[in-house]
């Protein structure tokens, strides 16, 4: 299932304020951390959990965000359970279509990367085993208990601290520079976007010209008998597993309803190629239920935000 909705940021021409995220309050609890993004540096107010501060130091969360707090706040409420409930609905096919679409990307050793729509940090902890000691690796999400689930899997898996950077941040308004990154990617995400257009655009402003954009997302099957199946099971199986796994239906009734109305296949090389990519391309995956696409930056692409 991708991450909740993302607008664009309000407020442009302003100095962001550093708030806390998802409802999460600022210096809750004796172990909490929240970093801040201010000005384009971060700066450490806490801790959490005893992670070292290499971890969360990146964890910035913006105030004045136009984003949807209904859907942001909903993400908060099934992230605890967000990776089982995944493996369980997808049968685990989920982490082949991954697979697929870092193979798109082709990342190489000494590389920086962006993981858009991080989640719980699959894709940015699979691109730092990738990029090694020399490369860089940001993972970036708009919801913040979403993200402790990333930081938590590094943890356990061992990642030492400076190697991946979570950044909580509005999709449509990346904190980076032009040309940043060697390569972004977006796994189930961009069609939660307002403007997913714009989101592409914004995730080809911070890479580099010849680098790449990669996008994992939903798609309708078109073979007929196995599309229909797919339909059931998306509207009649899947919010009754995901609600009682998560407690949450109506969070798993948003994946299908988004995910059939949202283009793809052709369509969405479309919005890719009207976003300034080119040699954009794409691979179907599991009968059309996902689609892998792929496009590169030939020149610089201007913040999004200014025009």
């Amino acid at each position: 299932m991708g991450e909740g909705r993302r607008t664009a940021a309000a407020g442009s021409g302003t100095q962001p304020k550093v708030a806390p995220a998802c409802g999460v309050k600022e210096g809750s609890g004796s172990r909490s951390r929240f970093v801040g993004l201010s000005g384009g540096s971060f700066r450490a107010v806490g801790s959490f959990r005893g992670m070292s501060i290499c971890w969360i130091r990146a964890l910035a969360v913006v105030e004045g965000m136009a984003m949807s707090r209904e859907v942001q706040e909903m993400f908060a409420g099934i992230a605890e359970r967000y990776d089982v409930t995944n493996r369980v609905l997808s049968a685990g096919i989920h982490g082949r279509w991954k697979g697929r679409a870092l193979s798109l990307l082709k990342p190489i050793e000494g590389e920086k990367l962006l993981d858009v729509c991080s989640g719980t940090g699959d894709l940015a902890l699979a691109l730092e085993g990738i990029v090694g000691r020399r490369g860089r690796v940001q993972g970036s999400d708009f919801c913040e208990p979403m993200l402790r689930q990333a930081l938590k899997k590094a943890r356990k898996r061992g990642v030492e601290d400076s190697r991946v950077h979570f950044v909580a941040a509005d999709a449509l308004r990346l904190p980076y520079r032009d040309g940043e990154f060697d390569g972004t990617v977006v796994a189930f995400g961009i069609r939660n976007l307002d403007d997913p257009v714009s989101g592409l655009r914004e995730m080809a402003r911070v890479v580099r010209p010849g680098g790449r954009v990669v996008v994992l997302e939903f798609g309708q099957p078109s073979f007929p008998g196995f599309a229909a199946f797919y339909r059931w099971y998306s509207r009649a199986v899947m919010p009754r597993i995901g609600g009682w796994l998560t407690g949450d239906r109506g969070a798993y009734e948003y994946l299908p309803r988004t995910a059939a109305s949202f283009p793809s296949g052709r369509r969405f090389l479309e919005l890719m190629e009207k976003a300034g990519l080119r040699e954009v391309r794409m691979v179907p995956l599991s009968f059309g239920i996902a689609f892998a696409y792929r496009g590169e930056v030939k020149e610089a692409v201007g913040d999004a935000g200014s025009a």
